[in-house]
This record gives C-alpha cells, structure tokens and sequence, in this order.
C-alpha cells in the first residue's frame, strides 16, 4: 500500500515523533520568479529543511507546472508554458539529510534559442520526495514542489479581461458577496485583484475593501481560472451603491448596481406600502378625473 502526500509552501510543522510521519520534508521557501534570456545559462539553488525526527534521503526531479482542468496545480501536464521544465539540469538528485539540518540544492536552467522555446510565461517545478516504511508496512512518500515562475524574453503580450461579474440586486443582510471572473488572452501570467466600493443611495462612501483584504486571482497564460469572490461583510439597512472594481495590469474595470439590504419582513412591508401607495394614487387618480367630468356638466 502506497500512501502519497503532497505540500506546497515552506511553513515549518510540530512533529509527533511517535507517529508514522515522523518523517517530514520542508522547502525553505516555496518558488521564485525568474526573467529568462535565450541562450543563457542561470544557475539557482534552495533549500530543503528536514524539520523531523529522522534522518532520511531524497531525491529531486524537475516536472512541468500548469493548470488542470479544474485550475488545481498539476505537475504532469506539457504545453508549450511548460517547455522550461525540459532544460533545468540538477547536477545532484541525490541527498541525505540529517533531523534537524538544511541543505541547498543547486540546479542549473539552460535556455535554449527563440525557436525552441515559448516567449512569455514559462513554468515548472523541482519535486523533492522521501519515501520511507511507515507502521505496518505502509510505504510513505512525501514530495514537496519548489516552483518556478519564468518569463522568456521576447514577444511579450499583458493580456486579460474580466468576462463575468455578478452583484446581487437584494441580499437579506449580514454578508454581500459578489463575484468576478478573468480570462488571461496574453502569454505571461498575472494577478487581478478585485475589490468593493460601497457608497449610499447619495454618494456617501460607506465601504471600501481595505488593500490587504483585496482578492487576487492568478491567472496563467490563455486560460481562465475559476471566479473569485469579494464580499462586504457588515452590511446595514439600506439601498447603496455597489461598485466592483477588478485590476489587470494597472488597468481597472469596474461595475456598478443599487443593491438594496434588508430582512424578508421589510421587503414584504415596502412591497406592500408601494401596492398600497400605488392604489392610493389610482383612486385618487379616478377620482379626480370624475370631480372634473361633474364640473364640466
């Protein structure tokens, strides 16, 4: 039986030495960008933490890096982003490494010419894994990925829409949440982020999504990742202005809706005091036009 188990990041645990997975893997720090020339060499390196309780070997590998279907990472897909994958060479793909220490792996990327590879946005990872027998002859594979975000010199296009938005017209309180999705048309990969500006029926700013709070989306080359959501949290009584601003590349498109927020009991009132109101006015109406007949007479 075969269990494996894949992290992403390089947040140091508490171990429970007595358990199966006493054995842990941690990559000092995650992934790196990187600006590419044709026909040039960079070497780089990171480093591999063992912040368990046992001594242990692992290996390295370079894989491709994209998208599924699903927009969950896959190290096993091959499209022309992810070409790079093909030229990072790792002198060592070895190594034993001691509870309690670190040791950096060193690996080289040699770019190939223009015709051999994709400007824009190229992307791949190095897997480190440790396998081991845990408890009842389980065997334990842990794998790691240090992730590498490139950009190849060349025809570069920043390229990306927002192709979706939706803001509710009425929401019963607590929460408003609205949506957005992006298409990304370009060959590098980017970040939107999206944020909310709320203000009263008058103009009064109520709300604004502070920049710590906006929410990013990314996005790889030619793809459309699934749609994010924005949300005004306390929201209060009222009819306000709500406004959906999405940047791309330092250029923001926005939307805008009247958004009533009210419980179900007050919309039934308003809804019944408008039937009312409009009754009132059409007997009012009729009655008016009868006193005008009776004078003419």
């Amino acid at each position: 039986m075969s269990v494996g188990l894949v992290g992403f990041g390089g947040v140091v645990r508490a171990v429970d030495c007595e358990s199966e997975q006493a054995t842990t893997v941690t990559i000092q720090t995650a992934s790196e960008r990187l600006k590419l020339e044709p026909e040039q060499e960079y070497e780089r390196s990171f480093v591999v933490v063992n912040d368990g309780c046992a001594d242990y070997t692992f290996t390295v590998a370079a894989t491709p890096y994209a998208p599924d279907d699903n927009y969950a990472n896959s190290f096993e897909i091959e499209n022309k982003w992810t070409q790079i994958s093909r030229y990072i060479e790792l002198p060592t793909a070895k190594f034993e490494l001691a509870a309690g220490q670190s040791v950096e792996v060193p690996f080289v990327i040699k770019v190939p010419s223009q015709d051999l590879i994709a400007a824009g946005g190229q992307y791949a990872a190095i897997a480190v894994e440790v396998a081991g027998n845990g408890k009842a002859g389980v065997s334990i594979s842990q794998r790691v990925m240090y992730q590498i975000y490139a950009q190849v010199a060349g025809d570069v296009a920043e390229s990306g829409e927002v192709t979706a938005w939706q803001i509710p017209r009425w929401v019963e309180g607590g929460e408003l949440a609205t949506t957005y999705a992006v298409r990304n048309n370009g060959n590098v990969d980017f970040g939107a982020k999206g944020r909310l500006v709320v203000k009263g029926l008058f103009g009064g700013k109520v709300y604004e999504t502070p920049e710590k709070q906006a929410v990013y989306t990314f996005a790889f080359p030619e793809t459309s990742p699934p749609e994010a959501t924005v949300t005004w949290a306390d929201t209060r009584i009222g009819f306000f202005w709500v406004t959906q601003e999405v940047e791309i590349f330092g250029e923001v498109t926005s939307h805008t809706r009247l958004v009533l927020v009210a419980p179900v009991w007050l919309v039934v009132v308003l809804g019944i005091g408008l039937v009312a109101a409009g009754v009132l006015v059409g007997y009012n109406l009729v009655r008016e036009l009868r006193r005008r007949r009776k004078s003419r007479k």
